[in-house]
């Protein structure tokens, strides 16, 4: 240390500070001994996207999350298997929206369909259909026939849920060795 060389008090040797009347200088500094950094992050995870397939005599398409799943569009997948499921809400469709497919499976937490929206689906021949939900039912209208697998509105607990399917073709059951419809008001027409 140099000293401040009988200067000012704040022009000292290496940025030490000389306080009036003090015989020495002193260095005061400053370091951090903690820090803490949030760091908050998003995606927009409903952005359109297109399917489209080539080279398989048959598709399939599975789409799942743990949320509600909302579809906006066209699904067609008429020699396939389409997959649906909405873990954590419900599967429902805007107006336009419809689906083709050979087989199709629609699995809910609350529902499929609203009472007043029905999800809107065309079958091909020789189609099943599996559709599994919760207490907030099922409702869905149906081109053509299906062999039915499952149509459940029994996925919450102690509660029932109703079950209303409007087909054009005929609805046969598939022997599965459980109860092929399950609800507390069935409409099959």
């Amino acid at each position: 240390y140099g000293g401040c060389n009988q200067q000012a008090i704040n022009h000292c040797d290496r940025d030490f500070v000389a306080q009036p009347g003090a015989g020495q200088a002193i260095w005061a500094y400053n370091f951090v001994t903690r820090a803490f950094v949030q760091v908050t992050a998003s995606v927009k995870a409903d952005n359109p996207f297109g399917i489209s397939f080539a080279g398989n005599a048959v598709g399939r398409v599975n789409i799942t999350s743990n949320s509600s799943v909302l579809q906006n569009g066209t699904i067609v997948n008429p020699s396939g298997t389409t997959t649906i499921t909405a873990s954590g809400g419900s599967f429902t469709q805007t107006n336009n929206a419809t689906i083709l497919s050979n087989n199709l499976t629609l699995t809910s937490r609350d529902s499929i369909g609203t009472a007043s929206s029905a999800v809107k689906a065309t079958l091909t021949p020789g189609a099943q259909l599996n559709v599994v939900t919760g207490s907030d039912g099922i409702n869905l209208d149906i081109t053509g026939s299906a062999r039915v697998v499952a149509l459940r509105a029994d996925q919450s607990p102690g509660a029932y849920g109703d079950v209303k399917v409007q087909a054009s073709g005929s609805l046969e059951a598939v022997v599965t060795g459980a109860p092929n419809v399950v609800g507390r008001n069935i409409t099959l027409v």
